[in-house]
């Protein structure tokens, strides 16, 4: 770790140190040598030009260009210049012009250099004048190349140089460090081994006495980390162990749901009694979370799909009762979980399950008690006026007929005062049994009152159509019952209505016609059906006395 960083850092402050020094040097020597070569061009300029022009003059005096172009060659030959001109007195025209020779330097800079330096001397004109005449000018431009490749040189010697002074440097540097640093390094290494989850990793002391403190406190604060792990690791066990013991002692089950981003489930825990719900192998919900679904009633797993999806498209919490797939232990089950959204998109779903078989066979036993008649099993006036509406409702729609018959038992006090009430019980339970068993399935026999029943006849064609079932009602209300103590025998009135009629009417005032009509057979001598439109009352079969008492 230091290796890679201390060291690493000091010799890139040496590169960074030694670089302008390197720099600011070279830029000094060439800028000395170029002043220096200045001096020099021009000098040497003035030297070759003094040395040509006396042959020049010769030349043009007698108009010999052929003399004058072959001096100018013969100095290019030498590569001191980059161009030699001769032009006339107006200096307009060239007269002749030395041709370049080839590079006559030895070891010639690359040509990328050359032009990125792009280093030139000034031109300098000398006038060729011979007895006062004035026969034109000389203009010499000085080439740089040799200027040119003494920098390229220069550079190349100073960066071997530099280069060379670096590694030796950096070696020196290297095997002073390394005795030096060895120290800190082994305790960074230890520090890292300890970071990495080895405990037990501690440092050597150091010679060095800051080193050795350092060492030192380490030590002693890896003991104090250890120490400091090994109880939290107990209390977290402790934890654990009494979390996985209540888990296991509750009556609910407990699990972990992930909805993977990409839109796939799976649990990531289920507890014991959440397995037992369900009657599941845990395995087997981990490798398959459709195992569990399996579980569900078969109509019930359409919804809770649905459910499923709205809360993990809304991220709400999910609340579900629903029965279980019939013939398991459990028929009903509540679930609720609430949702954590996570950083890679997927939603964690914590929750509970447990089992509500009582609580809704306690609700289903209250709400039957509630809508039927305790003693006879039969609908009770609140589930009769649902039905009863219903019917008038179906009946307007299928365009047919509704008769709705008062009942009530002729001599029935008679039989709670002599034969007391639990025979008045049997009576009742035997009659209401008989009753039903007349009617069509579809049609409601209710009963409303101590020794009172209404019964609902639907889909009649027409009125008339409901006197066979009227008379089996009598004969079933008149028939025998046998008791413990005596043989018991009543009779029925039935008051009879019908649905619909010509003005609208309520379920309400259809039974309070029908109980109109029931009190009109009774007044014409019982046991006997009357209908509320007529004045007249329809006898049953002869019977005698409406009530007959058979004592054993």
């Amino acid at each position: 770790m230091i290796k890679g960083s201390l060291q690493n850092q000091l010799f890139l402050v040496m590169i960074i140190a030694m670089l302008p020094v390197f720099t600011v040097h070279e830029i000094t020597v060439i800028a000395s040598e170029i002043r220096t070569a200045n001096e020099h061009t021009a000098s040497d300029t003035r030297a070759t030009a003094s040395s040509a022009i006396p042959m020049l003059k010769s030349a043009l005096i007698v108009g010999d260009l052929a003399t004058a172009q072959e001096t100018l060659d013969n100095i290019m030959r030498h590569g001191q210049f980059r161009s030699l001109r001769l032009l006339d007195q107006s200096g307009m025209n060239i007269l002749a012009e030395g041709k370049v020779a080839a590079n006559s330097v030895a070891e010639s800079p690359p040509d990328w250099f050359v032009s990125w330096l792009d280093f030139r001397f000034g031109s300098q004109a000398f006038p060729v004048v011979a007895g006062g005449v004035n026969y034109g000018s000389l203009v010499a431009e000085p080439s740089s190349l040799f200027l040119v490749s003494d920098i390229w040189k220069q550079i190349w010697t100073a960066l071997i140089t530099w280069v060379a002074s670096l590694i030796f440097f950096v070696t020196l540097l290297r095997i002073t460090l390394r005795r030096g640093l060895r120290p800190l390094e082994d305790l960074a290494a230890t520090a890292h081994r300890f970071g990495e989850g080895d405990l037990q990793s501690r440092a050597t002391v150091s010679k060095v006495p800051e080193l050795a403190e350092t060492a030192i406190a380490f030590n002693k604060m890896a003991e104090s980390l250890t120490d400091a792990q090994g109880k939290l690791e107990g209390r977290v066990s402790q934890a654990m162990n009494e979390l996985d013991s209540l888990i296991n002692r509750i009556p609910a089950g407990v699990y972990k749901l992930r909805m993977l981003a990409d839109g796939g489930m799976r649990f990531d825990f289920v507890s014991p009694r959440w397995c037992e719900l369900l009657e599941v192998q845990a395995e087997e919900v981990y490798r398959d979370v459709n195992v569990a679904i399996s579980r569900l009633h078969p109509d019930e797993i359409e919804m809770f799909v649905k459910q499923n999806e709205l809360v993990r498209k809304n991220v709400i919490p999910f609340h579900w009762e629903g029965r279980l797939r019939t013939g398991m232990r459990v028929r009903w089950l509540h679930i609720e979980s609430t949702p954590t959204l996570l950083s890679n998109g997927d939603i964690l779903w914590e929750g509970i399950q447990y089992d509500i078989t009582a609580t809704k066979e306690r609700e289903e036993e209250l709400n039957h008690i509630a809508r039927y008649d305790i003693l006879t099993d039969l609908p009770n006036r609140s589930l009769l006026t649902d039905r009863l509406q219903q019917a008038m409702a179906q009946t307007s729609r299928r365009g047919n007929k509704l008769a709705l018959v008062y009942l009530d038992l002729d001599g029935f006090k008679a039989v709670n005062d002599n034969c007391g009430h639990d025979a008045g019980d049997q009576l009742l339970i035997a009659v209401s049994k008989r009753m039903k068993h007349t009617l069509r399935e579809g049609d409601t026999l209710a009963r409303i009152g101590g020794d009172e029943f209404v019964a609902v006849l639907i889909d009649l064609p027409e009125n008339e159509a409901c006197v066979p079932m009227l008379t089996r009602l009598l004969d079933a209300a008149t028939e025998q019952v046998a008791c413990t103590a005596c043989n018991l025998k009543v009779s029925a009135s039935l008051g009879v209505t019908f649905y619909p009629q010509m003005q609208e009417i309520t379920s309400e005032r259809l039974l309070l016609q029908a109980d109109q009509a029931m009190y009109r057979a009774k007044l014409a001598g019982k046991s006997r059906y009357c209908f509320f439109e007529d004045a007249a009352c329809e006898p049953g079969k002869p019977q005698g006395q409406s009530t007959v008492f058979d004592f054993c």
